[in-house]
């Protein structure tokens, strides 16, 4: 018995090349026909890139005579995307990896904050936490990002050596996409076809969630690569959420200037003063003032009528 699975396990080897298995892991098809054709065409692709970049997305992290023994990083980028996603996206996807190589990685000031910090599991306690790590991080720069009236996203962001893409992804479920690696700098993608990222101030909720995922959501060691979007995990989304809320309208920001306001903040037209004041949505707003308690039940009936009403 012994030697016959010693025979199988040798069958099994020579059945499967690295390549092949990796073609399969990158799920180009749902059949194997669309699956070598997928696979083929992005071969043809990466083959006009420099070899330096297209080893590091290729090469498996591990290798392993019988299986890939974790993800390569082409392969890790799939892990939470629909089953929407077409060709063209993953391609798109694919020169995004490329334009971010790097064979230092990512630099001292991100490497040093990123970590994985276990998701809660209830959406009470993750959206708790998550406003808990924007806080630590507002407070790790001395503030020094908050502006006198609204938090400069984009300078933290560059400050902590992160790149900006914008793309356009058939599947317009996805809202952004956030990616690491020890042979890539780290990025966001956002997706500019997704409703959300149709306002300057969806944008910048969208690069404060993709920057949680960064920074916090490190389960595969230094790998990661997230699209924000209905299939990621429910808890890490919603904790995400959560922390784009607090980075970008800190307690002592949206204090200074709910008491600059003309008008009550307890009404429509106090939320949207405020909302333009921070560069956010109106939505996004809302929910944080009731979190933070600058309006009550009745006021939040009040302003609820009113934004379906628009």
């Amino acid at each position: 018995r012994l030697n016959e699975l010693c025979s199988a396990l040798d069958d099994l080897k020579a059945l499967a090349e690295p390549n092949q298995r990796l073609m399969w892991l990158a799920g180009l098809g749902t059949d194997e026909q669309a699956v070598q054709t997928g696979w083929q065409r992005a071969l043809e692709t990466l083959s006009e890139i420099a070899d330096a970049p297209r080893r590091a997305m290729l090469n498996p992290s591990e290798e392993s005579t019988l299986v890939i023994n974790g993800s390569c990083h082409a392969a890790l980028m799939f892990g939470s995307l629909a089953p929407t996603v077409d060709a063209e996206d993953v391609l798109c996807l694919a020169r995004t990896m490329v334009d971010l190589y790097s064979p230092d990685g990512e630099p001292d000031g991100t490497h040093s904050i990123a970590g994985t910090t276990p998701c809660q599991e209830t959406m009470c306690t993750a959206w708790s936490q998550g406003y808990l790590l924007a806080e630590e991080l507002h407070q790790s720069f001395d503030m020094q990002f908050v502006e006198s009236e609204f938090v400069n996203i984009h300078g933290l962001i560059e400050f902590l050596g992160i790149s900006i893409s914008e793309a356009r992804l058939s599947d317009r479920q996805i809202r952004g996409v956030s990616i690491s690696g020890p042979q890539h700098k780290p990025g966001i993608m956002v997706n500019a076809d997704h409703p959300a990222n149709q306002s300057a101030s969806g944008v910048r909720f969208t690069l404060a969630h993709e920057l949680c995922h960064l920074l916090f959501d490190r389960e595969m060691g230094r790998q990661l690569a997230i699209a924000s979007g209905p299939w990621a995990p429910r808890d890490v989304e919603r904790r995400a959420n959560a922390f784009a809320a607090m980075l970008l309208m800190p307690p002592c920001l949206v204090h200074r200037i709910v008491a600059g306001l003309s008008v009550p903040i307890g009404t429509l037209v106090g939320v949207k003063t405020v909302a333009e004041k921070l560069q956010t949505s109106v939505s996004s707003v809302f929910h944080h003032m009731k979190n933070l308690g600058f309006v009550d039940e009745t006021e939040q009936q009040w302003i609820e009528d009113e934004l379906v009403g628009v």
